[in-house]
C-alpha cells in the first residue's frame, strides 16, 4: 500500500428519517441507553466520563419539553448487574424514566443485517433499543456504546443514534442557548503551554512519558492551536510538528501529535473547529499529507478523522495506536476517478471538482450568514460579534431554504452569496445531501446536529416545503467575489434572491479564480 492509493472506506450517508406530521408538536423523544442512564444515577462518589454532559442534556431535555425514555428490553441489564445493592438503587433510580411503549417485532431485513443473538444478552437488548429507532418510536437513540454506533451505520441509522455531546450540541442548538463566550483559536508556541492544565490529566493517564515529551515540544518550539474560552481552562489543544518523507513517500508531512477537547466542552464541535485550523495551516505552508496516531478505543475521535479524509495505515504504532493519514495531493487518477463529494473528503478542504452544470449560487441573509460562518466576519470588517455556537465551530454544516429548484445532486459546489450589506461571493461549500421536507420534525431529524434554526423557526418554516441542504465548508474566500465583479465576468445575471445555477458564461473565470 502506498500515499495517496490508501483503500477507500465506506462512508456513512446522512440520512434522516420521516415522521408522520404532528402538528404544531415540536418536541423530540430520546431513548437513553443504560451507559447513559448510569451516567445520570451515580450511585457511588465517582462519576462517570461523561456524567456532566450527560446531566446538561438531562436538564435541557426537560427544559424543552423533550420526553427522555427508557426501553423495557434494559430491565435485562439491570439484571445482569452482580452487586446487589448497586441493582437495587438503580432499580429505584431508573424508575424516574417513562419506559417507551410496546415496540413492534423487528423487521426480518433488520435481523439479517444484525443477526439474531439470543434473548436476553446484550446484542439482543442493543437490537432492541435500535428497533425502537426503526420503527419510530422515538426521535433519537443517545448511546456511549461504539458498538451501537457501528451497528446503527449498517442498518442506515447512524444519524439517529447520538453521543451525549451530539444530543447535548442538537438541545443547545434548538434551545437557542450559547453555552459559552465565543471561542477562538489561538496560535502559541509549546513554551507557552501550562502543563498541569486539567486538559492533559487524562492524557498522561494514557502517555506516562507526557510531561518529558512537553519538554521536548518546548526546546523545540512546536506550534500550537489553542482554544481557551476567557483565559480560563483549555477547552482544545493541538500541537503540530514538521516532519519529511515518512511512509515511503516524498513530501512534507504535518504530524497532529497532539489533539485533546476537554470533555467539559463537549457538544461544541471543538474537534472539528482545532481541524478546520490544522487545514487552514496545512494549506498555508504546503504540507502534502497530515497524520495522526490514536488508540483505537477513541472511537468518536477515530470517527472524526476518518469522516474528514484520513485513511489507515497498514501498521500501528509499537504502543499499539492507529495511525491515520491524510493526503492534500491527488493523482490525475484520483481527479477522474473519484466523484466530487469524494474528492473533497478525501483532499480537502480545500479540494473542489467544479462542474458547470453542479454549481449554484446561495442567498444567504447577514444573520444566518453571522451564524453559519462566523470567522467570515472580521474580514468583512462588518464589526459584527462571533458567536459560540456549534454549527459556527464546524466544518459539516445545513442550511434551510423555501427554493423550489430541482434538488442537487451530492457534491454539487454551493457558492455562499451574502445579500444586504456586503452584497458578495464570501464562502464555498460542497454538497452532501438535499432533500426537500414539509415535516418540522424530519427537517429537525435531518439536519438537527448542524441547524442555526431553533425548533420554533423550523417548525414555521415548514408551513411551506423546504429544501435542506446538508454541505462541508470547503474554504471562505480570501477576497470575496462581488456582486459587480460577478456580474461583469457573467457568472451572475443578476443579484440573486433564490438558488440559482451559476451561468455558464462565467464558469472558466470561476474554475481560475478558485484554483480548482
Amino acid at each position: 500500500m502506498t500515499i495517496g492509493r490508501l483503500p477507500a472506506r465506506r462512508s456513512a450517508g446522512i440520512l434522516g428519517a420521516t415522521k408522520q406530521a404532528r402538528g404544531t408538536d415540536s418536541r423530540l423523544k430520546f431513548l437513553v441507553d443504560t451507559n447513559v442512564l448510569i451516567c445520570l444515577e451515580p450511585v457511588t462518589p465517582d462519576l462517570e466520563p461523561t456524567a456532566e454532559l450527560a446531566a446538561e442534556f438531562l436538564a435541557l431535555a426537560h427544559d424543552g419539553g423533550h420526553p427522555v425514555v427508557r426501553h423495557a428490553a434494559q430491565r435485562v441489564d439491570d439484571a445482569n448487574d452482580r452487586d446487589e445493592a448497586r441493582r437495587r438503587a438503580r432499580a429505584v433510580l431508573f424508575r424516574k424514566y417513562p419506559t417507551l411503549g410496546r415496540v413492534r417485532d423487528l423487521r426480518p431485513e433488520f435481523d439479517s443485517l444484525l443477526g439474531t443473538p439470543q434473548h436476553g444478552s446484550n446484542d439482543w437488548v442493543d437490537n432492541q433499543l435500535l428497533g425502537a429507532v426503526e420503527a419510530r418510536a422515538v426521535d433519537f437513540l443517545v448511546t456511549e456504546d461504539a458498538g451501537i454506533h457501528r451497528k446503527a451505520k449498517r442498518v442506515a441509522l447512524g444519524a439517529q443514534v447520538l453521543l451525549v455531546r451530539d444530543a447535548l450540541d442538537m438541545l443547545q442548538t434548538f434551545l437557542d442557548r450559547a453555552p459559552a463566550a465565543p471561542p477562538a483559536v489561538e496560535w502559541v508556541k509549546a513554551t507557552e503551554l501550562d502543563e498541569a492544565d486539567p486538559i492533559f490529566d487524562s492524557v498522561r493517564a494514557e502517555y506516562p512519558g507526557l510531561d518529558e515529551w512537553l519538554g521536548r515540544c518546548r526546546l523545540e518550539s512546536r506550534d500550537v492551536a489553542l482554544i481557551r474560552p476567557r483565559g480560563g481552562p483549555y477547552a482544545g489543544v493541538c500541537i503540530l510538528a514538521k516532519k519529511t518523507d515518512k511512509f515511503g513517500a516524498s513530501g512534507k508531512f504535518l504530524k497532529i501529535c497532539q489533539f485533546k477537547v476537554s470533555e467539559k466542552f463537549g457538544g461544541r464541535r471543538y474537534g472539528e473547529l482545532m481541524l478546520k485550523t490544522v487545514f487552514d495551516y496545512r494549506r498555508t505552508n504546503g504540507y502534502d499529507f497530515a497524520y495522526v496516531t490514536v488508540f483505537e478505543h477513541h472511537d468518536s475521535l477515530v470517527r472524526l478523522f476518518e469522516d474528514f479524509g484520513f485513511e489507515r495505515w497498514v501498521d500501528r504504532t509499537p504502543q499499539g495506536e492507529l495511525v491515520l493519514i491524510k493526503s492534500f495531493r491527488p493523482t490525475d487518477e484520483d481527479r477522474a476517478s473519484l466523484d466530487p463529494l469524494t474528492f473533497h473528503r478525501r483532499f480537502g478542504p480545500p479540494a473542489l471538482e467544479l462542474m458547470p452544470e453542479r454549481t449554484f449560487v446561495i442567498p444567504i441573509q447577514p444573520r444566518f450568514h453571522k451564524l453559519l460562518f462566523p470567522e467570515a466576519e472580521p474580514q468583512l470588517g462588518l464589526g459584527l460579534e462571533e458567536a459560540d455556537r456549534p454549527y459556527g465551530n464546524a466544518l459539516r454544516k445545513a442550511y434551510l431554504s423555501h427554493s423550489r429548484i430541482h434538488p442537487m445532486p451530492s457534491g454539487s459546489t454551493l457558492l455562499f452569496y451574502r445579500s444586504g450589506d456586503a452584497r458578495a461571493i464570501t464562502c464555498i461549500g460542497v454538497l452532501e445531501a438535499a432533500r426537500r421536507e414539509h415535516d418540522a420534525d424530519a427537517i429537525a431529524t435531518l439536519v438537527g446536529k448542524r441547524t442555526v434554526y431553533s425548533l420554533d423557526e423550523i417548525a414555521k418554516l415548514a408551513a411551506k416545503p423546504v429544501l435542506a441542504l446538508l454541505f462541508r465548508q470547503d474554504r471562505l474566500l480570501d477576497r470575496p467575489i462581488g456582486l459587480a465583479e460577478a456580474l461583469g465576468v457573467q457568472l451572475l445575471s443578476a443579484a440573486p434572491q433564490s438558488i440559482a445555477a451559476i451561468r455558464q458564461e462565467g464558469f472558466e473565470w470561476l474554475t481560475r479564480r478558485l484554483g480548482a
